[in-house]
């Protein structure tokens, strides 16, 4: 031995600190054999790193109960050497300051586990560790074990239980999606022949659904094998900004001040979680899929509306088609009328209906009938816009055919209205308007009428009268 031997006071207040520190090491170390997370990883299925990092935990977790109980004998034999002679003497002072203070750990009764001998290395240690060196060396596994049950816990705690919930969703829109593919009776007034109506096809892609399924249970099976490639290690600067183990209780508050890496275990409370201590769980492929779950969601839920809505859009459809035709057969009958009052030359020519429309129609109908909304969709959209374009056409025709009779009647106005000035000033007498006058409402009153001359003689008519006397 060499050094000052301890005094009575030293022993004393060294065995004190050593006790509390072993019940401390005992408890973190019975803490974590029990947890749940290191109770999985027994009996899970592992593979890539987490099988690795386990397999060296698992071996370093054996040995430490191994160094845990030689350490615990040598705090024992100290204790009892104390419990000789209420004053020790110098003998047991110096005994006692050797088991305190020197290599007076020994594991000569240890075995190294297989997977942790090397071709050349002892079977058994041969060193001797003082306390100090032996806590140290139970901290490093300890802490490797810690940071493994922390991470596995934290991934299997957070990604299967949303795997399994993103699943039961898809699941609903998988149902969503069958039933997205029924077909329905035609739409009154399109009627196709059966054998005109085509087969009916998934209204979502049934590959892209299965797909979206295996990549899920994929991940799931993979979270649960190797949960360690879903983990992200916090960086030394994030670690530089927080604390990795808090208080969780008084007795482990006391014992870290010895034992330093021998804090609360994962699950334990603490003033930092463990999962934003130690790093986080990578959801990137998880929010992923989850994004895609809800395109499709969001994809079959449009078809589903659609095929609510289709009959009634059809019927729409046919309603503004009906009424385009309705207004085209009135504007021809128009036509015929205004033809026979005013000459041909000023009435515009009458377009023909769509019957390009009414074939997309019937087309637009049969994809219904067949339950294939993905394909009905834009086609559907398309006839509602030709529809009402159809229907705006018709219209401005019908407009157009009123104009020359809208036209005579305004001139005619316009004619009486100047002979009415004409009456006030008093030039009713006056020959030049009075064969200006009647010239222009021969033109006006006489069918078919020649808008041209007949606007050019008003407005002679009202130049005239516009004239001094």
């Amino acid at each position: 031995m060499s050094g000052a031997v301890l005094s009575r006071d030293e022993v004393d207040e060294a065995l004190e600190r050593l006790t509390g520190e072993l019940d401390a090491v005992e408890s973190s170390l019975l803490a974590l054999d029990q947890h749940p997370g290191r109770r999985l990883l027994e009996g899970a299925r592992l593979s890539g790193a987490t099988q690795e990092r386990w397999q060296q935990v698992r071996a370093h977790w054996d040995l430490l109960w191994q160094y845990f109980d030689a350490y615990r004998e040598t705090i024992r034999a100290a204790n009892q050497v104390r419990q000789r002679r209420g004053r020790p003497g110098p003998a047991e002072l110096a005994e006692l300051t050797e088991l305190l203070t020197g290599p007076s750990v020994s594991f000569s009764g240890i075995t190294y586990p297989v997977q942790l001998r090397t071709l050349t290395g002892p079977e058994r240690p041969t060193e001797d560790l003082t306390l100090a060196e032996t806590v140290d060396r139970m901290r490093g596994w300890y802490t490797e074990a810690a940071d493994l049950v922390a991470a596995v816990d934290a991934v299997w705690s957070d990604l299967p239980p949303r795997v399994d919930l993103l699943l039961a969703e898809l699941t609903r829109v998988e149902a969503l999606a069958q039933a997205a593919r029924a077909t329905d009776p035609p739409a009154a007034g399109w009627s196709a022949p059966v054998d005109q109506v085509p087969e009916a096809e998934d209204a979502f892609p049934r590959e892209v659904l299965a797909a979206i399924r295996a990549d899920l249970e994929g991940l799931r099976a993979a979270v649960l094998r190797d949960p360690l490639a879903f983990w992200l290690p916090r960086t030394a600067p994030e670690a530089a900004n927080g604390t990795v183990n808090g208080a969780a209780n008084g007795a482990a508050t006391g014992a870290r001040a010895v034992t330093g890496g021998f804090g609360p275990v994962p699950g334990e409370r603490r003033a930092a979680h463990p999962r934003e201590a130690h790093g986080r769980v990578d959801t990137t492929r998880f929010d992923q899929l989850a994004r895609a779950v809800d395109e499709v969601r969001g994809d079959v839920q449009s078809l589903l509306l659609l095929r609510e809505e289709a009959e009634d859009r059809l019927r729409r459809v046919v309603a503004t088609v009906a009424e385009a035709n309705g207004t085209l057969a009135s504007a021809q009958a128009l036509r015929a009328e205004v033809l026979a009052k005013i000459a041909a030359a000023d009435v515009p020519a009458l377009p023909r209906p769509s019957t390009f429309l009414h074939e997309r129609l019937a087309a637009a109908d049969r994809l219904r009938r067949a339950g294939r909304w993905t394909d009905l969709e834009p086609l559907l959209e398309d006839v509602e816009r030709e529809a009402a374009w159809e229907l705006e056409r018709a219209r401005a025709a019908l407009a157009e055919v009123r104009a020359p009779l809208a036209a005579r009647a305004e001139l005619r106005g316009l004619l009486q209205a100047y002979r009415a000035k004409a009456a006030r000033q008093g030039r009713v007498e006056d020959r030049e308007l009075i064969e200006r006058y009647d010239h222009a409402r021969q033109l006006l009153w006489t069918a078919p009428c020649d808008l041209r001359a007949a606007e050019a003689a008003v407005m002679r008519y009202q130049q005239a009268l516009a004239r001094p006397r």
